[in-house]
This record gives C-alpha cells, structure tokens and sequence, in this order.
C-alpha cells in the first residue's frame, strides 16, 4: 500500500497497514497530515520518514496586512519537497521489485485532496487558461491565489502519475496481465476554495485520457 492512511498509527495501533494485511506500506499516516502536500515526514512500514520541509499548520488565514492578490505573498505556502513525488516513486518501485510475481498494489493517492498545492508548472498552465481569480484566504486549509487553477494541475498531475504506472507495468510486461480499478472516496469537494462545478466531469474525463495518454507517450 501507498499513499494516504487514516485508521491506526505505528503506536499501539491494530489499525496499521502492516497489521491490517499489507506486507509494505508507504505514505501518510493520519487525515490531518494528509492536509498540506509539503510535510515534514511520511511513513515507511513503521518507520518515520523525514522531509526537509517545515511543519506548518494549515489552519491558518491569510494576513490583512498583505496584498490578497500579490501571487508572491503566497510562497511561504509553497516548499521545496512535494509529497505525491516520493509516493509515485514507491509505488514505481514496489512494481519493479515484484514484477516476477503477482501483487496487489493499493494506491489510495491524496491527490486532490485540500490544501490546494500543486507544482507551479501546472499552475501556470491552467491559470493561463483560466485567467484572474478570487483567492481562497484560508481557514482549515491553506491560502489559496487561484483556487481553480491550482485544483485543476492537481488532477492533471495525479493523471500523470496514472500514466506513469501504466508505462511502468508495460516497461516490465505486466500491463497485459493487470486489472487496474478506479475508485473515489467521498466524491467532489467544495471547501478550501475547490469549485467541482467549475470543472465538470466530462473536464474530469478528458483530462485523465489525456494524461495517460500524454505520460506513456512520453515514458515510450
């Protein structure tokens, strides 16, 4: 298993992933870490990870004192160690290290989840498309300068890392012998500036052809 866990810590816990059946696990181990994309660890098994970022709260507001529209004043949201690139990574991994036998690979990614965090190459393109925005100004979760920009690189991203697993099963010839199966948790949000009618589900679907297609391409 990869990627977000909620039901039990490494500490005196039944619930943990490997006392609940999964031989390996990698990811975050409770809800309220799982609400910022720059944390300052995740788990391997029962063994914490650490992460050179700075452990922030993400309950917090945007100062009054600073420009709401000043891209720059939301940086300090931002940090250098995303957390989706080391959970991608193991699950690459984990395939490649099983690829002489059958597994089964739960990949329960956060993405995407509030905060609103997103590489800001993905940003950049979708706010291009989008143009100007009202800020999401926090509370619960991080500020915010474009909402629906930000929300939509991160569905672009986790279709890139779809794409990425599909081109690692047919790196190793395995694609022909998987069943791979989508599932949501709890459908569409609309806290922490997420707008799910902005982006309607056939958005949604296109967007996954698309980077699926677009990633194994690249990956070939």
């Amino acid at each position: 298993m990869v990627g977000k866990w909620g039901l039990g810590s490494p500490f005196s816990s039944t619930g943990h992933p490997n006392r609940q059946g999964f031989d390996y696990f990698y990811g975050y181990i409770c809800q309220r870490q799982d609400h910022t994309y720059y944390n300052g660890h995740l788990w391997e098994n029962e063994d914490r990870v650490a992460i050179d970022n700075k452990i922030v709260d993400p309950d917090v507001r945007f100062p009054d004192s600073l420009d709401k529209l000043d891209p720059r004043n939301y940086e300090v949201y931002q940090q250098k160690y995303y957390a989706p690139d080391y959970l991608v990574k193991a699950a690459l991994n984990f395939i490649d290290k099983n690829k002489s036998r059958p597994f089964f690979l739960y990949y329960p990614t956060p993405l995407p989840h509030v905060s609103l965090q997103a590489p800001q190459r993905l940003v950049n393109y979708y706010h291009q498309k989008f143009g100007d925005e009202t800020p999401f100004l926090g509370g619960s979760y991080f500020p915010c300068r474009y909402p629906r920009a930000t929300y939509a690189a991160m569905i672009t991203l986790l279709d890139e890392q779809v794409g990425q697993i599909v081109a690692q099963l047919k790196k190793n010839g395995l694609y022909e012998n998987t069943m791979i199966m989508f599932c949501s948790d709890n459908g569409p949000a609309s806290n922490a500036g997420v707008d799910p009618v902005f982006l309607t589900v056939q958005d949604h679907l296109k967007a996954v052809a698309a980077g699926v297609k677009a990633t194994c391409a690249r990956e070939e």
